[in-house]
């Protein structure tokens, strides 16, 4: 009988190796297919991003380091006619101009391996299929298919808390790092991580202060306002002073605000046994997950930076969705944090490809929409 429970455990673990792997190379193909087949309607920002691929392969790394000097202390490279992209993203690029000397070409390399590489890390982070879909279907859209940068920051973020869930400190920080020299959004995950995970040991002492930590983060967007709109950056100046319907109390909002505060609150109520469940990850775990609070609390009180508060939590929210997964919730109540999650995503997804959507990537699944760039 023991033998034979043996045999069948070989043979199911097979099949299920086998079964992942040819979901990955379905995805791979399908992926890389829709990419490089895309066409000027593909997404509202692919069309800018082909013409300033064609612009980096024409510049020299003397003309790439000097217009990064001229920027400092941002990091970003001016790109003619009127781009600025950050100084790892460009240099990306430029590398890939080696393989080839088509800039569509490169745009599906790069969204291709941000995906691939996304999807890899967070099955091997235990997360199923199904949350994969659903959570890159929403980031592809965002993304890949349109902020391709921050698509690969995203991936440099959750690559580098992987690595520092298996105890590669020194690789792990050093993506986190590169990752903000992909897109400076992901700057505010990563400062606020290191913030947290350096203190990591006073602030999950007790309850309450987890609950004051929770809290203080939450109105902590009142303070981002008035932070973001001092800073003199030229790219806040395509989102803030500009009210969108994305920002404030809506539904977004509210499904963010129900996910993220009925997760602290079981945190800070079973906050011995949450941390039990999650051991030495929680060191790793936690500090991601508070991180993108203030993201939340930016898309509803700082309305007057427009859409950077949208863009801040359609960054943070995946980041917080992946690692949520990630966490041990033994008993029943992990089932409500899975509703809301799906709710969430459920909301999200509809209004990137049915309401306002913002890609062609997944057609023809859903009907194809004629794309037009707007600036």
């Amino acid at each position: 009988m023991q033998e034979k429970q043996q045999e069948f455990s070989f043979v199911y673990s097979v099949v299920r190796s086998l079964f992942s792997f040819n979901l990955y190379v379905l995805f791979l193909v399908l992926a890389f297919c829709s990419f490089y087949s895309a066409q000027e309607s593909f997404s509202y920002d692919y069309i800018f991003y082909i013409g300033y691929f064609d612009a980096i392969q024409k510049m020299q790394l003397e003309d790439i380091f000097f217009s990064l000097q001229s920027n400092l202390p941002f990091i970003y490279v001016s790109i003619p006619p009127s781009g600025l992209l950050e100084v790892g993203f460009v240099l990306f690029v430029r590398a890939l101009f080696f393989i080839t000397e088509s800039p569509e070409l490169v745009y599906a390399l790069i969204a291709t391996i941000s995906l691939m590489t996304r999807v890899f890390i967070m099955r091997r982070l235990g997360i199923n299929w199904a949350w994969i879909v659903l959570i890159n279907i929403y980031a592809i859209t965002l993304f890949e298919a349109n902020a391709i940068r921050a698509g690969c920051a995203l991936t440099l973020i959750i690559f580098g808390g992987y690595c520092l869930l298996k105890d590669r400190k020194l690789i792990g920080f050093a993506l986190l790092v590169s990752s903000t020299a992909f897109h400076v959004q992901a700057a505010f995950v990563f400062c606020f991580f290191c913030f947290f995970w350096l203190f990591y040991n006073f602030f999950n002492q007790s309850a309450l202060k987890l609950a004051l930590t929770g809290i203080g983060l939450g109105v902590s967007g009142l303070v981002v306002d008035k932070a973001l709109a001092l800073l003199n950056v030229s790219k806040m100046e395509d989102y803030s002073g500009k009210y969108v319907a994305s920002v404030g109390i809506n539904s977004i909002s509210m499904a963010g605000i129900l996910l993220v505060g009925v997760f602290f609150y079981k945190v800070v109520s079973s906050r011995k046994y949450v941390l039990e469940s999650m051991d030495l990850e929680g060191r790793t775990l936690l500090p991601f997950l508070i991180s993108s609070v203030p993201a939340l609390s930016a898309l509803v009180f700082a309305t007057s930076l427009g859409a950077i508060g949208d863009r801040l939590w359609q960054f943070s929210f995946v980041v917080f969705s992946v690692f949520m997964l990630r966490v041990r919730i033994r008993d029943d109540f992990r089932y409500i944090l899975y509703l809301l999650l799906f709710l969430c995503l459920f909301i999200s997804n509809i209004n990137v490809l049915i309401r306002y959507p913002l890609s062609n990537f997944l057609y023809p699944l859903i009907p194809y929409i004629n794309i037009v760039p707007k600036f």
